[in-house]
């Protein structure tokens, strides 16, 4: 996907640098050329910068005094306290919606849930779709919860757990089984309105995809994903 004429310049310029962070096209530790962003999206070294600054707050990039920015590393550490935190955000939404949900909102979570099932048993849907299918029945529990700031932390995140969900998703692409059994039962406690069942089976779902983001960075090794000193 090329680069398009944004509304928002400095939005889109960051999306645009983080879909490459997400992907691995641009790698942890790398540097990022402003100039050489600059010229290539035709756009002003002062909208890279901005942009810049968004990917920082998002957790992407790291800007240092008179070095510029670089791609944020991810190590161990830095993997389990982004998930310890984003496995709380979830589970906050996902029960406060269990508490709160009538007929038609079910219905309306079923349409994003069938759609991410579908991605999980097509082997040709790309691992983009697999994300943005995820990302999207997390937003469908939104109108329901009605809580802002809940929505900002959870979408903060978004591109940093982007990021280290890419890593294992060929390792999950092998076994779907684990995310297909996981949402099914999830339907179900949200149903019943089981907020301990809730609590439980996302806490070992998202301990689950974190073992494989940190056998990911072990098998990389400390020195290619770890935090810049």
């Amino acid at each position: 996907m090329g680069f398009q004429a944004p509304e928002s310049l400095s939005e889109q310029i960051a999306q645009y640098i983080g879909r490459q962070i997400i992907l691995g096209q641009l790698k942890p530790l790398e540097r990022v050329q402003e100039l050489k962003l600059a010229r290539d999206l035709k756009v002003s070294r002062g909208s890279v910068r901005e942009a810049l600054l968004i990917l920082q707050a998002r957790h992407l990039v790291e800007i240092y005094p008179r070095r510029g920015a670089v791609v944020a590393g991810l190590c161990v550490h830095q993997a389990e306290s982004l998930f310890d935190i984003y496995i709380n955000l979830v589970t906050m939404l996902v029960c406060r919606f269990a508490e709160r949900w009538t007929s038609p909102d079910l219905e309306a979570v079923q349409i994003p849930l069938q759609r991410l099932n579908r991605c999980l048993v097509d082997d040709a849907v790309s691992e983009e779709q697999v994300m943005e299918a995820s990302f999207a029945l997390i937003r469908s529990c939104y109108p329901v919860v009605a809580n802002p700031y809940l929505e900002e932390a959870l979408e903060r995140l978004c591109p940093a757990i982007s990021r280290a969900y890419y890593l294992t998703l060929e390792l999950q692409r092998r076994d779907r089984a684990p995310a297909l059994r996981f949402y099914s039962r999830l339907l179900d406690r949200v149903r019943e309105r089981n907020l301990e069942q809730v609590r439980e089976l996302i806490w070992d779902y998202g301990r689950y995809h974190l073992e494989l983001v940190l056998n990911v960075i072990s098998e990389a090794g400390q020195g290619e994903l770890a935090h810049e000193p």
